[in-house]
């Protein structure tokens, strides 16, 4: 079998990459977790067409992870804008409720702020993530809702 210096490096890098991310019981937050998978993907991607060719199998296959870490990522940029979207809706829609209803300003009353997962969907990663937002969007559209700040 004969040395090859390429397979070498990947080996090396990638023992490194494990060794700087540590174990996975003390992964750091999803976002930070995702830029990593993204960042280490391009790498490999970029030494297989520097090693083998743009065309090669090696090339294809990092070209495969990188839009694989891609698509895990999709939520973490997206979702807590659609989270907290949708919490700002609902939460105006209460409070504008509450206010014409006459009650008092509670926000946390409410079903869907208790819940905290309206309008979620699995591919949007992990509901309690969402359910955070989705939160923190509802305090903010009931506050406006409440106070006649419908637009």
């Amino acid at each position: 079998m004969s040395f090859n210096r390429s397979r070498f490096k990947t080996f090396v890098s990638t023992i490194g990459l494990a060794v700087l991310i540590g174990p996975a019981s003390a992964k750091a937050n999803g976002w930070d977790d995702c830029n990593r998978r993204i960042d280490h993907a391009k790498w490999q991607l970029h030494e297989a067409i520097e090693d083998y060719g743009p065309r090669s199998p090696e090339a294809n296959h990092w070209r495969h992870e990188l839009n694989e870490a891609y698509e895990y990522c999709r939520g973490f940029s997206e979702y807590g804008d659609v989270a907290f979207n949708n919490g700002v809706r609902d939460g105006m829609n209460a409070g504008l409720k509450d206010l014409r209803q006459g009650k008092y300003y509670k926000p946390e009353r409410h079903d869907s702020y208790e819940d905290g997962d309206r309008g979620y969907h699995g591919y949007y990663g992990d509901k309690n993530s969402y359910r955070i937002r989705y939160r923190e969007g509802f305090l903010r559209g009931y506050q406006k809702g409440f106070a006649g700040e419908w637009r």
